[in-house]
Protein backbone atom coordinates (compact mmCIF):
# COMPACT_ATOMS: atom_id res chain seq x y z
CA UNK A 1 0.00 0.00 0.00
CA UNK A 2 1.14 3.59 -0.84
CA UNK A 3 0.81 6.10 1.79
CA UNK A 4 -0.20 9.36 1.54
CA UNK A 5 2.23 10.82 3.69
CA UNK A 6 4.17 10.35 6.58
CA UNK A 7 2.22 11.04 9.36
CA UNK A 8 -0.63 8.70 7.76
CA UNK A 9 2.23 5.86 7.90
CA UNK A 10 2.64 6.81 11.74
CA UNK A 11 -1.05 7.08 12.43
CA UNK A 12 -1.44 2.90 11.00
CA UNK A 13 1.05 1.37 12.65
CA UNK A 14 -0.64 -0.69 15.55
CA UNK A 15 -0.20 0.49 19.57
CA UNK A 16 1.67 -1.75 21.77
CA UNK A 17 0.98 -1.63 25.73
CA UNK A 18 4.42 -3.72 26.31
CA UNK A 19 6.38 -2.02 23.03
CA UNK A 20 6.80 1.85 22.14
CA UNK A 21 6.19 2.25 18.40
CA UNK A 22 10.42 2.22 17.89
CA UNK A 23 10.47 -1.35 19.69
CA UNK A 24 7.86 -3.38 18.63
CA UNK A 25 9.23 -6.44 17.53
CA UNK A 26 8.68 -7.36 13.64
CA UNK A 27 6.21 -10.53 14.12
CA UNK A 28 4.45 -9.62 17.08
CA UNK A 29 1.50 -9.49 15.32
CA UNK A 30 2.23 -13.26 14.29
CA UNK A 31 1.98 -13.89 18.42
CA UNK A 32 0.13 -17.44 19.53
CA UNK A 33 -2.64 -16.17 20.46
CA UNK A 34 -3.81 -14.15 17.75
CA UNK A 35 -3.08 -16.91 15.39
CA UNK A 36 -5.37 -19.69 17.53
CA UNK A 37 -8.44 -17.26 17.84
CA UNK A 38 -8.22 -16.40 13.69
CA UNK A 39 -7.99 -20.05 13.17
CA UNK A 40 -10.97 -21.09 14.99
CA UNK A 41 -12.52 -18.17 13.87
CA UNK A 42 -12.22 -19.51 9.92
CA UNK A 43 -13.35 -23.35 11.36
CA UNK A 44 -16.21 -22.29 13.26
CA UNK A 45 -17.44 -19.31 11.29
CA UNK A 46 -16.32 -19.69 8.00
CA UNK A 47 -17.31 -22.94 8.01
CA UNK A 48 -13.80 -24.38 6.78
CA UNK A 49 -12.26 -27.77 7.28
CA UNK A 50 -9.37 -27.35 10.20
CA UNK A 51 -6.84 -28.40 6.77
CA UNK A 52 -8.44 -25.23 5.04
CA UNK A 53 -7.90 -22.96 7.68
CA UNK A 54 -4.57 -24.16 8.40
CA UNK A 55 -3.57 -23.40 4.78
CA UNK A 56 -5.86 -20.08 4.58
CA UNK A 57 -4.31 -18.33 7.48
CA UNK A 58 -0.51 -20.16 6.24
CA UNK A 59 -0.56 -18.15 3.39
CA UNK A 60 -2.18 -15.08 5.04
CA UNK A 61 0.43 -14.33 7.96
CA UNK A 62 3.08 -16.36 6.01
CA UNK A 63 3.97 -18.64 8.75
CA UNK A 64 4.47 -22.26 9.26
CA UNK A 65 1.40 -23.56 11.27
CA UNK A 66 3.37 -26.74 11.93
CA UNK A 67 3.57 -25.40 15.99
CA UNK A 68 0.10 -24.42 16.18
CA UNK A 69 -0.92 -27.99 15.08
CA UNK A 70 0.92 -29.37 17.05
CA UNK A 71 0.04 -27.33 20.36
CA UNK A 72 -3.45 -27.94 20.01
CA UNK A 73 -3.42 -31.44 18.91
CA UNK A 74 -1.20 -31.86 22.50
CA UNK A 75 -4.18 -29.93 24.57
CA UNK A 76 -6.93 -31.59 22.87
CA UNK A 77 -8.37 -28.93 20.70
CA UNK A 78 -8.06 -30.66 17.31
CA UNK A 79 -7.37 -34.74 16.55
CA UNK A 80 -6.93 -36.81 13.53
CA UNK A 81 -10.05 -38.72 12.44
CA UNK A 82 -11.24 -40.94 9.47
CA UNK A 83 -12.95 -38.91 6.56
CA UNK A 84 -15.54 -41.87 6.10
CA UNK A 85 -17.15 -39.77 3.84
CA UNK A 86 -14.29 -39.92 1.52
CA UNK A 87 -14.18 -43.53 1.84
CA UNK A 88 -17.46 -44.26 -0.16
CA UNK A 89 -16.48 -42.48 -2.63
CA UNK A 90 -12.61 -44.61 -2.66
CA UNK A 91 -14.63 -47.68 -2.29
CA UNK A 92 -17.15 -46.92 -5.38
CA UNK A 93 -13.67 -46.04 -7.66
CA UNK A 94 -12.33 -49.63 -6.94
CA UNK A 95 -13.49 -52.63 -9.27
CA UNK A 96 -14.80 -56.01 -7.18
CA UNK A 97 -11.10 -57.61 -8.56
CA UNK A 98 -9.86 -54.73 -6.24
CA UNK A 99 -12.49 -55.09 -3.10
CA UNK A 100 -11.58 -58.77 -3.28
CA UNK A 101 -7.75 -58.51 -2.93
CA UNK A 102 -8.34 -55.93 -0.11
CA UNK A 103 -10.70 -58.44 2.32
CA UNK A 104 -8.48 -61.16 1.62
CA UNK A 105 -5.09 -59.75 2.38
CA UNK A 106 -7.23 -58.66 5.59
CA UNK A 107 -8.13 -61.65 6.38
CA UNK A 108 -11.92 -61.63 5.69
CA UNK A 109 -14.37 -63.73 4.00
CA UNK A 110 -15.47 -62.56 0.81
CA UNK A 111 -19.39 -61.67 0.09
CA UNK A 112 -20.79 -62.49 -3.36
CA UNK A 113 -22.15 -59.22 -3.53
CA UNK A 114 -20.30 -56.23 -4.13
CA UNK A 115 -22.02 -54.04 -2.06
CA UNK A 116 -21.95 -56.43 0.77
CA UNK A 117 -17.89 -56.17 0.37
CA UNK A 118 -17.61 -52.30 0.30
CA UNK A 119 -20.10 -52.79 3.70
CA UNK A 120 -17.62 -55.52 5.45
CA UNK A 121 -14.87 -52.98 4.78
CA UNK A 122 -16.00 -49.84 5.98
CA UNK A 123 -16.83 -51.93 9.41
CA UNK A 124 -14.26 -53.87 9.14
CA UNK A 125 -11.50 -52.25 8.46
CA UNK A 126 -11.78 -48.21 7.47
CA UNK A 127 -7.99 -47.33 8.91
CA UNK A 128 -6.82 -49.30 5.65
CA UNK A 129 -8.28 -47.18 3.77
CA UNK A 130 -9.91 -43.92 4.45
CA UNK A 131 -7.40 -40.97 4.23
CA UNK A 132 -6.90 -38.76 7.93
CA UNK A 133 -8.43 -35.81 8.44
CA UNK A 134 -7.92 -33.28 11.11
CA UNK A 135 -11.06 -32.17 13.29
CA UNK A 136 -11.67 -29.85 15.86
CA UNK A 137 -12.80 -31.52 18.85
CA UNK A 138 -15.75 -30.82 21.88
CA UNK A 139 -12.72 -28.89 23.56
CA UNK A 140 -12.35 -26.47 20.63
CA UNK A 141 -16.41 -25.42 20.23
CA UNK A 142 -16.51 -25.06 23.72
CA UNK A 143 -13.11 -22.76 23.84
CA UNK A 144 -14.91 -20.94 20.66
CA UNK A 145 -18.30 -20.53 22.68
CA UNK A 146 -16.22 -19.21 25.59
CA UNK A 147 -14.21 -17.06 23.65
CA UNK A 148 -16.45 -16.26 20.65
CA UNK A 149 -17.72 -12.80 22.22
CA UNK A 150 -14.45 -11.63 23.08
CA UNK A 151 -13.24 -11.99 20.04
CA UNK A 152 -15.99 -10.53 17.73
CA UNK A 153 -15.63 -7.61 20.26
CA UNK A 154 -12.17 -7.03 19.66
CA UNK A 155 -12.27 -7.30 16.20
CA UNK A 156 -15.38 -5.28 15.88
CA UNK A 157 -14.27 -2.29 18.06
CA UNK A 158 -10.12 -2.74 18.12
CA UNK A 159 -9.41 -4.58 14.88
CA UNK A 160 -6.23 -2.58 12.97
CA UNK A 161 -5.52 -0.30 16.25
CA UNK A 162 -3.88 -2.91 19.01
CA UNK A 163 -2.38 -6.34 19.64
CA UNK A 164 -5.40 -8.92 20.52
CA UNK A 165 -2.96 -11.09 22.72
CA UNK A 166 -2.57 -7.98 24.89
CA UNK A 167 -6.49 -7.54 24.82
CA UNK A 168 -6.93 -11.56 25.33
CA UNK A 169 -3.91 -11.47 28.44
CA UNK A 170 -6.19 -8.41 30.32
CA UNK A 171 -9.05 -10.43 30.26
CA UNK A 172 -6.97 -13.86 31.44
CA UNK A 173 -6.03 -11.43 34.69
CA UNK A 174 -9.30 -10.02 35.28
CA UNK A 175 -11.84 -12.84 35.34
CA UNK A 176 -14.01 -11.72 37.65
CA UNK A 177 -14.77 -8.57 34.46
CA UNK A 178 -17.17 -9.51 31.64
CA UNK A 179 -15.67 -9.11 28.34
CA UNK A 180 -17.06 -5.25 27.42
CA UNK A 181 -15.43 -4.27 31.31
CA UNK A 182 -12.11 -5.29 30.03
CA UNK A 183 -12.32 -3.92 26.67
CA UNK A 184 -12.84 -0.72 28.07
CA UNK A 185 -10.10 -1.22 30.89
CA UNK A 186 -7.89 -2.32 27.64
CA UNK A 187 -8.47 0.89 25.94
CA UNK A 188 -8.03 3.01 29.11
CA UNK A 189 -4.69 1.17 29.45
CA UNK A 190 -3.80 2.32 25.88
CA UNK A 191 -5.31 6.33 26.76
CA UNK A 192 -3.03 6.81 29.40
CA UNK A 193 0.21 5.35 27.23
CA UNK A 194 -0.92 8.09 24.65
CA UNK A 195 -0.45 10.38 26.38
CA UNK A 196 2.36 9.41 28.09
CA UNK A 197 4.52 8.98 24.91
CA UNK A 198 2.35 12.00 23.17
CA UNK A 199 0.76 9.79 20.57
CA UNK A 200 -1.47 11.66 19.01
CA UNK A 201 -2.37 9.38 16.76
CA UNK A 202 -2.99 6.51 19.23
CA UNK A 203 -4.97 8.58 21.67
CA UNK A 204 -7.34 9.27 18.70
CA UNK A 205 -7.60 5.47 17.96
CA UNK A 206 -9.12 4.74 21.82
CA UNK A 207 -11.25 7.78 21.47
CA UNK A 208 -12.28 6.47 18.24
CA UNK A 209 -12.78 2.66 19.60
CA UNK A 210 -14.58 3.69 23.04
CA UNK A 211 -16.75 5.96 21.02
CA UNK A 212 -18.09 3.16 18.41
CA UNK A 213 -18.10 0.59 21.44
CA UNK A 214 -21.14 2.93 23.35
CA UNK A 215 -22.45 3.94 20.43
CA UNK A 216 -22.79 1.18 17.94
CA UNK A 217 -21.83 -2.07 20.48
CA UNK A 218 -23.98 -0.85 23.28
CA UNK A 219 -26.37 1.91 21.80
CA UNK A 220 -25.33 4.18 25.15
CA UNK A 221 -25.22 7.35 23.38
CA UNK A 222 -24.48 9.68 26.47
CA UNK A 223 -21.03 8.12 27.04
CA UNK A 224 -20.52 7.65 23.41
CA UNK A 225 -21.39 11.32 22.74
CA UNK A 226 -18.39 12.11 25.76
CA UNK A 227 -16.06 10.17 23.34
CA UNK A 228 -16.87 12.34 20.90
CA UNK A 229 -16.79 15.26 22.65
CA UNK A 230 -13.12 14.39 23.35
CA UNK A 231 -11.79 13.00 20.02
CA UNK A 232 -13.22 16.69 18.72
CA UNK A 233 -11.80 18.84 21.89
CA UNK A 234 -8.66 17.17 20.79
CA UNK A 235 -8.44 16.79 17.13
CA UNK A 236 -8.82 20.77 17.42
CA UNK A 237 -6.28 20.93 19.91
CA UNK A 238 -4.09 18.57 19.17
CA UNK A 239 -1.03 19.35 22.26
CA UNK A 240 0.13 15.30 21.98
CA UNK A 241 1.47 16.01 17.91
CA UNK A 242 4.79 15.56 16.99
CA UNK A 243 5.44 19.23 15.34
CA UNK A 244 6.80 17.67 12.46
CA UNK A 245 3.21 16.31 11.73
CA UNK A 246 1.38 19.46 11.86
CA UNK A 247 1.34 20.41 8.00
CA UNK A 248 -0.01 16.88 7.12
CA UNK A 249 -2.74 16.93 10.05
CA UNK A 250 -6.61 17.24 9.13
CA UNK A 251 -7.90 18.49 12.60
CA UNK A 252 -11.52 17.49 12.16
CA UNK A 253 -11.72 14.23 10.06
CA UNK A 254 -14.79 12.82 8.07
CA UNK A 255 -15.77 9.88 9.53
CA UNK A 256 -15.73 12.27 12.72
CA UNK A 257 -17.77 15.18 11.31
CA UNK A 258 -20.28 12.15 10.60
CA UNK A 259 -19.90 10.83 14.01
CA UNK A 260 -21.07 13.97 15.65
CA UNK A 261 -23.77 14.88 13.31
CA UNK A 262 -25.23 11.59 13.92
CA UNK A 263 -25.13 11.73 17.46
CA UNK A 264 -27.14 15.01 17.55
CA UNK A 265 -30.12 13.04 15.64
CA UNK A 266 -29.82 10.50 18.83
CA UNK A 267 -29.56 13.34 21.60
CA UNK A 268 -30.27 16.99 20.94
CA UNK A 269 -28.20 19.49 19.60
CA UNK A 270 -28.69 21.61 23.37
CA UNK A 271 -27.47 17.99 24.87
CA UNK A 272 -24.57 17.96 22.94
CA UNK A 273 -23.83 21.45 23.81
CA UNK A 274 -23.92 21.14 27.21
CA UNK A 275 -21.92 17.68 27.54
CA UNK A 276 -19.28 19.63 25.31
CA UNK A 277 -19.31 23.01 27.87
CA UNK A 278 -18.67 20.80 31.21
CA UNK A 279 -15.95 18.52 29.05
CA UNK A 280 -14.45 20.98 28.41
CA UNK A 281 -13.96 22.11 31.72
CA UNK A 282 -12.48 18.63 32.44
CA UNK A 283 -9.68 18.90 30.81
CA UNK A 284 -7.88 21.45 32.72
CA UNK A 285 -5.45 22.15 30.32
CA UNK A 286 -3.29 25.36 29.63
CA UNK A 287 -1.50 24.25 26.57
CA UNK A 288 -4.92 24.71 23.82
CA UNK A 289 -4.25 25.83 20.74
CA UNK A 290 -7.81 26.49 19.77
CA UNK A 291 -9.62 28.82 22.37
CA UNK A 292 -13.58 27.15 24.25
CA UNK A 293 -15.12 30.16 22.32
CA UNK A 294 -14.10 28.95 18.82
CA UNK A 295 -14.34 25.09 19.56
CA UNK A 296 -17.75 25.79 20.60
CA UNK A 297 -18.49 28.01 17.90
CA UNK A 298 -16.70 25.52 15.29
CA UNK A 299 -19.20 22.80 16.63
CA UNK A 300 -22.17 24.53 16.32
CA UNK A 301 -20.90 24.77 12.67
CA UNK A 302 -20.70 21.07 12.27
CA UNK A 303 -24.20 21.02 13.58
CA UNK A 304 -25.79 23.46 10.96
CA UNK A 305 -24.21 22.19 8.31
CA UNK A 306 -22.82 18.76 6.82
CA UNK A 307 -19.84 19.58 5.54
CA UNK A 308 -18.63 22.76 7.14
CA UNK A 309 -15.39 20.54 8.93
CA UNK A 310 -14.07 21.21 5.28
CA UNK A 311 -13.73 25.02 5.99
CA UNK A 312 -13.43 24.75 9.55
CA UNK A 313 -10.10 22.73 8.86
CA UNK A 314 -8.72 25.60 6.39
CA UNK A 315 -9.14 27.86 9.17
CA UNK A 316 -7.24 25.78 11.92
CA UNK A 317 -3.75 26.79 11.48
CA UNK A 318 -0.96 24.81 13.65
CA UNK A 319 2.70 25.86 14.00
Amino acid sequence: MVLKSDYEGYSLKLRSLEYDLDEIPKDYFKHETLLIKELFYVIFEEHMTVQEALNHLKRFYNVSFQKIKNKLIREGYIEESLNLDALGEILDSYNAKKLKKILKSNGLKVPKNLEDQKALIISEIPDKIAPKELIATEKAKGYWADNKNRADLFTDCCEGLFYYQEYYETCMNNPEKSDGENLVGFIDMHYDLAIRRSDHPGLINCLQSKGYYYNVRLKDFEKGCDELLKEYVLSINPIYLRKRYFKEYEPISYSLNRNLVAIVDELSTDHVLKRFRELWDEFESDEFLVSYEDAFNYLNQLFEDGNAYEKINEIIEFS
